[in-house]
């Protein structure tokens, strides 16, 4: 993997913006946790008021022989811990892997290699607004991305908190730092970021999540839409399908255009 010249300068940056983000935070919630007030059943309230860590794993593969030889795989996690508190803590990652070759035997090239990391921190200040830190590193070595890490800080407010719908909007701003492996000049520079996430339910078996996040610096202007319907088997397993569209205003010398788009069929199980 191609390392930058700047790693140090950026890691440095990264930090330094990520302590500004939570330090907003520390700021404006009070020095201690606070249970949060729900009102639930006996029942519910034994089995959803428990502190501790909850998961969502979806996967998908591909494979064709013959005269290619072709194969593909995707991965999803997200792991959430609810102490019950004002906090709440995600870690979140994906990997997308590919390769392909022109028969048996023939020598196999990458189609693709692409993977997201990110961690997210939320505190509740009410019901309805919330404040959020997060990190993350994304990577697509074939379209040309060698690393993107951004860090950041956003206030969050939800519109509408109901049993089949919630909508909820944030504001903040990132910095955001990308290289790029095919000579192109990569970013270094702060950014406003704007995101809308919406889940509701069709039927009691079929939801449908919808989430975009725009990111806009002085350079560039990133914008990503992301939807996922899901078919639930049971209470635990499902089947998702997955589109993202991802539009880049500034993009590396090597690419053509700067929209790309990915749909994905997935099995997903929650633990």
């Amino acid at each position: 993997m191609p390392v930058s010249a700047n790693n140090s300068v950026v890691v440095g940056n990264v930090s330094k913006a990520l302590l500004c983000g939570f330090c907003l935070v520390s700021f404006i919630m009070p020095g201690y946790a606070r249970p949060r007030i729900k009102i639930k059943t006996a029942a519910a309230a034994d089995e959803e008021d428990k502190p501790g860590w909850s998961g969502t794993f979806s996967f998908g593969l591909k494979s064709i022989t013959g005269n290619t030889n072709t194969g593909s795989g995707n991965a999803d996690l997200s792991l959430v811990y609810d102490p019950q508190t004002n906090w709440k803590h995600t870690i979140a990652g994906s990997a997308d892997y590919g390769e392909r070759a022109a028969g048996r035997g023939r020598k196999k090239t990458e189609m693709q290699n692409a993977s997201t990391a990110t961690y997210k921190a939320e505190y509740a200040l009410n019901p309805k607004d919330t404040l959020i830190g997060y990190v993350g590193y994304e990577s697509d070595k074939i379209a040309g991305l060698d690393s993107e890490y951004s860090a950041g800080a956003a206030y969050s407010r939800k519109f509408i908190q109901n049993k089949r719908n919630k909508l909820s909007a944030s504001l903040g701003a990132a910095y955001i730092s990308r290289d790029y492996n095919d000579g192109t000049d990569g970013l270094d520079e702060t950014a406003g970021r704007f995101a809308v996430d919406y889940k509701g339910k069709i039927t009691d078996s079929i939801s449908i999540s919808e989430r975009i996040v725009v990111l806009a610096g002085n350079s560039f202007t990133t914008s990503r839409a992301k939807t996922d319907l899901k078919y639930a088997i049971t209470d635990k397993v499902g089947v998702v399908l997955k589109h993202e569209v991802t539009h880049n205003t500034y993009i590396p010398l090597s690419a053509i255009d700067k929209t790309d788009s990915t749909t994905k069929l997935n099995l997903e199980i929650d633990f």
